[in-house]
Order: structure tokens, then C-alpha cells, then sequence
């Protein structure tokens, strides 16, 4: 995931920017307003995605403008590709949408911009070490999102289970410790 935000000076009303990155990397998967950016109208140009190209307009009603402060404005979704790792540019450009900020009379407003990066995690790998307690089944601590499975038998249906033990965080690793036994199990 990916934010945009906006540091307001209060008088902000529409803005229009693209975002360029690299496709062999991550690819497009959504975007929606950000906290800051509640009401208003958001339209995405997505025609050059594939590309690694984005463009975007957020508006609010006439009248109404962001508040004051640093808020988010915007929030993607990316998918990272099989064999993506490390940081990735996100830069603000001009193409597909120029990069625009007006006031609520539809002036034009001074702006600088910051462009971003994206640091994508290889894939996991799980290590499995026999300890005098069994097999210690560990991945790496940034993956979060891990259920460790198992199952019996993968020549028939047997269904894949988690395996009911918390990990324990060790050297920026999540560990699992299993009983050894004579039965056959893949994780």
C-alpha cells in the first residue's frame, strides 16, 4: 500500500497529479480517498496503468476545501510481482494529469512535490531445523501476514490446516516448534 498526502494550507479545494512507477515491480490494483480527503470527488485515470502510470483528481464540492495540516488524501493498492524486492521510486509527474492545486474560486495555487518509494519483501522462505523438541519451522519476522499450514498428504484431497501453536518472535524471525513424530506432514 501507498498514501498521497497534501500539506494544507487551508485553502486547497481540487487537486491533479499523476504518479509514475516502475510495472515490472508492482503493479495498479486500487486507490481511494484518504482520511483528509472525505466528500470529495476522486477520479481515476488508469488508461496507461499497465504502463506504471496514474493520474488522479480529487475535488471537493464548491465552496469546501481541505482542512488545514498534513492529511492523507489518497490511498493504493499495489501488487508486488513474484520476484520484486526492494525500494521502488513512486515520483509525482505530469502525464497523464498535470500536477495542479486550485483554491475554491478555481485559482491556481504554488506547490511543491515530494516524490515516494515502495519497498517490496521477497518472498518468504521457511526454514525448518530439527531441535532436540522437535522441528523449529521459522520465517522471517516482516512477513505478517503468514498462517503456517500443514497437511498429511499431498497426493490425495487432504486439507490444509494451521497448525494450531503461536510463533514466537526470535532474531527477527517467527518460530514454530512441532513435536516429532512418525507421521509425514508438509508445511
Amino acid at each position: 500500500t501507498a498514501e498521497v498526502s497534501l500539506q494544507s494550507e487551508g485553502g486547497e479545494n481540487a487537486l491533479g497529479f499523476s504518479l509514475s512507477f516502475d510495472p515490472t515491480v508492482v503493479s495498479f490494483q486500487s486507490a481511494g480517498l484518504g482520511d483528509s480527503a472525505e466528500g470529495a470527488k476522486l477520479i481515476i485515470n488508469d488508461s496507461q496503468a499497465l504502463a506504471g502510470k496514474l493520474g488522479f483528481v480529487l475535488a471537493f464540492p464548491s465552496g469546501t476545501t481541505f482542512a488545514a495540516g498534513t492529511g492523507q488524501v489518497l490511498r493504493l493498492t499495489f501488487r508486488a510481482s513474484p520476484f520484486a524486492s526492494g525500494n521502488s521510486t513512486i515520483s509525482l509527474t505530469d502525464s497523464p494529469v498535470l500536477r495542479q492545486i486550485s483554491d475554491a474560486g478555481a485559482g491556481a495555487l504554488e506547490a511543491s512535490y515530494v516524490s515516494g518509494t515502495i519497498t517490496v519483501n521477497p518472498l518468504p522462505s521457511l526454514l525448518i531445523t530439527r531441535t532436540d523438541h522437535g522441528l523449529m519451522l521459522s520465517w522471517p519476522a516482516w512477513a505478517t501476514n503468514i498462517a503456517l499450514q500443514v497437511v498429511g498428504d499431498l497426493t490425495t484431497s487432504g486439507e490444509w490446516t494451521n497448525v494450531p501453536i503461536d510463533a514466537v518472535r526470535t532474531n527477527d524471525h517467527n518460530a514454530v516448534t512441532v513435536p516429532l513424530d512418525e507421521a509425514a506432514r508438509f508445511f
